[in-house]
């Protein structure tokens, strides 16, 4: 980790995941973040996935080794341009105000450096620290003095709303149809069966058109 990264005490240990015991942690880490059903959490086998098709999962470590949190992100392409999604980041809540979801943050930050993408992508939802000016007016402010040669894109989701994360509801079918309770040979046979499946979902795929608009949603709430 770079030395321009935010100060916060002592600096806790953030390294990329590996091992099956990492992604079990994070799995853990997830239930106990958000009390959600199997169904619903990012699963071991969905992050050995991801992260072999070029995701990237950190993982910060407490004062006793223990992995305490997690930021996850995958790699996308929009109007020509590489882009790093931020997607998921939890910390466990006997290891909050320690910084650590900070340090992911900058990991996953210097890893966009690294890879020479264009911007990243930061997808802020159930967390506590919806201050979107704030956050939005220091990014701004950092990377105009940093000189940062790439951009940070904040998308803010209501609170309890990540099914507006389509991505999301996407990765939730992959667990069901595919990945879930199947067992596979190798990381190879696993991706093999991953990509001949996004290839039958592209066979069908369409354009999301949301009906919903502000106005409705306006509209709905003046009524209360």
């Amino acid at each position: 980790m770079r030395s321009d990264a935010p100060a916060s005490g002592e600096a806790p240990r953030v390294r990329l995941a590996r091992g099956q015991e990492d992604l079990d942690a994070c799995v853990a880490i997830q239930r106990a973040v958000w009390g959600v059903t199997d169904l619903e959490i990012t699963g071991t086998i969905q992050l050995i996935a991801t992260t072999h098709a070029g995701g990237v999962l950190f993982v910060a470590e407490d004062a006793a080794g223990d992995v305490a949190g997690f930021a996850y992100a995958f790699p996308a392409l929009r109007d020509g341009e590489a882009h790093l999604h931020s997607d998921m980041l939890a910390v466990h809540p006997d290891a909050r105000g320690r910084g650590l979801g900070r340090r992911l943050k900058w990991a996953q930050r210097e890893e966009a450096l690294r890879r020479g993408v264009h911007t990243l992508a930061l997808i802020l939802d159930n967390g506590p620290t919806h201050a979107p000016k704030q956050l939005e007016q220091w990014l701004t402010q950092e990377s105009q003095a940093r000189g940062w040669p790439l951009k940070i894109q904040v998308y803010w989701l209501p609170k309890n709303a990540s099914w507006l994360d389509q991505i999301e509801i996407w990765f939730s079918i992959l667990q069901r149809k595919l990945l879930k309770p199947n067992d596979f040979e190798s990381l190879q046979a696993l991706e093999k069966a991953i990509r001949s499946f996004i290839r039958y979902c592209n066979r069908s795929a369409k354009p999301i058109h949301w009906t919903y608009t502000v106005e409705k949603l306006e509209e709905k709430l003046g009524a209360h």
